[in-house]
């Protein structure tokens, strides 16, 4: 798994591939099929500049030979097993899956048909629906308009733009669901046991954060986009380096029960990164420990109100 690409995870992942495998430089992957497992079934390529292809066949590892003796170049791979008579329905149907998330596929002969006249997006979606999209609607008196109109102008420009951005709708309710899991009672301990932030652009980093929850110094929870996938919410979470201590074979043993969640080693702790639709479950696993290191951050006298509006987004749920 180490060397298995983020893109990479996350693309099988959201295709239905459970086994997925680094197989630059190997020639034979018969190893890989232990067990008595099914040969038959589809695969998913991925190849230089991540780019995708998705195949059938009846014994993958002599279809993958004659790949590589094609001059085709493979960096990971991944495999489903599938009934010999169900091959060709499901390879559309993944296909055309593929072909909606807009993941960059290489399936020329069975691709579903391109010359078909697209919708056009103002059709869809029209003007004032999307501006309704972007900053709803409210009155007044409603408390987050009432915190947002007092916000400083800097902040409120940050959340904007992060509320525009097309993962929003992803992002708020995993965080929600993570900040409940992390912070008891997190009507009450809003502006006090933690901060939050909303991040705009910042071109030269490969993650792109919209949301930071800070506990002191330490960064918890990110929730955001990789420039490599910016379709798709993805979220790093933090297991601060404090009092608990936790040994290298538990963190194994939660990297096997969490196979799609990639965890790292730094200087201030544990990194778990995945899809934004994963993370509520490591912070649900994690919680315990999680509360038991962040208890000793939520003491420290460097706490401080994040943006305030944000805050009242993540704690108060319609």
């Amino acid at each position: 798994m180490a060397n298995i690409s983020i893109f990479a995870m996350h693309t099988a992942y959201l295709l239905g591939f459970k086994r997925i495998a680094d197989v630059r430089g190997v020639s034979s992957i018969t190893k890989l099929f232990e067990n008595n497992m099914s040969r038959c079934g589809l695969y998913l390529q991925i190849r230089p500049n991540n780019e995708l292809y998705i195949g059938q066949t009846a014994n993958l590892p002599a279809r993958h030979e004659r790949h590589l003796a094609h001059g085709v170049v493979v960096n990971e791979l991944a495999f489903m097993p599938i009934q010999p008579k169900l091959l060709n329905e499901k390879e559309k149907e993944l296909i055309a899956k593929a072909e909606r998330l807009g993941l960059p596929l290489n399936n020329l002969a069975l691709r579903s048909d391109t010359k078909q006249t697209k919708p056009v997006f103002s059709e869809l979606f029209p003007e004032d629906w999307v501006k309704q999209w972007l900053m709803p609607s409210a009155p007044e008196s409603d408390a987050f308009r009432q915190i947002y109109s007092s916000m400083h102008s800097g902040l409120r420009h940050q959340l904007d733009l992060t509320r525009a951005h097309p993962v929003w709708p992803q992002i708020l309710p995993v965080a929600r669901q993570v900040v409940s899991a992390l912070i008891p009672k997190p009507t009450l301990s809003a502006g006090y046991f933690w901060s939050a932030d909303a991040y705009t652009k910042r071109l030269n980093e490969p993650f792109l954060p919209l949301i930071r929850l800070h506990a002191s110094s330490h960064t918890i929870l990110q929730l955001g986009v990789y420039h490599d996938i910016p379709h798709i919410a993805w979220g790093q979470l933090t297991w601060p380096a404090m009092k608990v201590e936790i040994s290298n074979d538990e963190i194994l043993a939660y990297q096997k029960e969490m196979p799609y969640v990639k965890v790292e080693s730094t200087n201030s702790g544990w990194l778990f990164s995945t899809s934004a639709s994963l993370i509520p479950q490591v912070a649900e696993r994690l919680q315990t420990p999680l509360r038991e290191s962040l208890f000793a951050l939520f003491k420290e006298p460097l706490l401080k109100k994040g943006n305030q509006a944000l805050e009242y987004l993540l704690t108060h749920p319609k």
